[in-house]
């Protein structure tokens, strides 16, 4: 078997970790309904844009605004529902 150098074991150990941290799952945040608290859905890292979900609780459809900072915390608003 051939032996490798220092070098190339830091590279090999550099290429292995960051593969390892692209192929980790994203985080998943739960999201309340804002009726009844019960768990409404779960937004991903890479959700954003308005999301709308039915409670399966309390039957109530809402609509949510999620964004996400650099920092990986979550931020949403319930978007309120235009009267017609």
């Amino acid at each position: 078997m051939k032996e490798l150098t220092k070098e190339q074991t830091k590279a090999l150990l550099a290429t292995v970790r960051r593969e390892a941290t692209c192929t980790q799952e994203p985080k998943a945040y739960p999201l309340a309904c804002p009726n009844c608290h019960h768990k409404a859905f779960m937004a991903y890292e890479g959700t954003r844009g308005h999301i709308q979900s039915k409670c399966r609780k309390c039957n109530q459809i809402s609509t949510y605004d999620v964004m996400f900072r650099r920092n990986g915390n979550v931020m949403f608003r319930l978007v309120k529902e235009p009267c017609n």
